[in-house]
């Protein structure tokens, strides 16, 4: 799978990382593009974890697979006091696993860049 994994193209390696989230119970994946509004990224992913312990199992299991795929993480954020809300930046995407309250309160969707959104599939779909 590796091989696989590191000839992901950029879209591709995209709308993978938002299957994954979704193939692990993330709830209400989406990417939106907002590389025409941006000058620091091209995509936002964004899904809802039910927990703090989804929350951040959700994040190990995306930095795993961008690791295994040779894809930089420029930042991390780590798990605080149950913040409900992590974010790995990969340059030209970031993902956002938020809990339900933080989702509802800060509407990334609406709230940041009403970019259109990046249809994907996953295995759960």
């Amino acid at each position: 799978m590796a091989n696989i994994v590191n000839k992901l193209t950029h879209p591709e390696i995209v709308t993978a990382v938002a299957a994954l989230l979704d193939d692990h119970k993330g709830e209400d994946t989406k990417i939106l593009y907002i590389g025409g509004q941006s000058s620091y990224t091209d995509y936002f992913i964004i899904t809802t974890a039910h927990s703090s312990v989804h929350l951040k199992s959700l994040t190990e299991r995306i930095a795993a697979f961008l690791r295994k795929s040779d894809h930089a993480i420029l930042y991390h954020s780590k798990a605080k006091d149950d913040s409900g809300w992590l974010l790995l930046d990969c340059g030209n995407f970031i993902v956002h696993v938020m809990d339900k309250e933080k989702r509802i309160f800060y509407e990334l969707e609406k709230l940041c860049y009403p970019g259109p959104e990046i249809p994907y599939s996953s295995k759960s779909s």
